[in-house]
């Protein structure tokens, strides 16, 4: 099994209890593409862009719908989901630690998981952060 298909698995494991997305990150160039008689193309006045979310976002990202406490009025919220799927000895990178670390002080679900068991137990074990 690769990590895509891993994430593949884990955003299908969770698709009854989150709306969960693929974030793909990477950079390249883009600007006016011109296709050359070889099939080759050309890109005319060329600028740098990077996208995805922030370097160590997580793979899948999206909400988990939550009912909040009566005290605070009964009604659902989406509370962020960022799931990192790691395959096999697969470690997280400082980053990926950071924005895990982030999402979790600010009251989201977030953290890695090796399996479509972990990533459900991720999103199963959430509570609202006390400050």
């Amino acid at each position: 099994m690769s990590g895509t298909n891993l994430n593949n698995r884990i955003r299908l494991a969770l698709s009854r209890v989150a709306i969960l997305f693929r974030n793909n990150r990477g950079k390249g160039w883009f600007g006016k593409g011109v296709k050359l008689d070889d099939g080759s193309v050309i890109i005319r006045a060329p600028r740098w862009i990077e996208f995805g979310l922030v370097n160590g976002a997580a793979d899948t990202v999206g909400w988990t719908p939550k009912v909040i406490t009566p005290d605070m009025v009964g009604k659902t919220v989406a509370v962020f989901t960022g799931i990192e799927g790691k395959f096999g000895n697969d470690t997280p990178s400082e980053a990926q630690e950071i924005f895990v670390a982030n999402v979790l002080r600010d009251g989201g679900i977030a953290g890695f998981a090796h399996s479509e068991d972990e990533a459900r137990a991720l999103v199963a074990s959430w509570s609202p952060v006390q400050r």
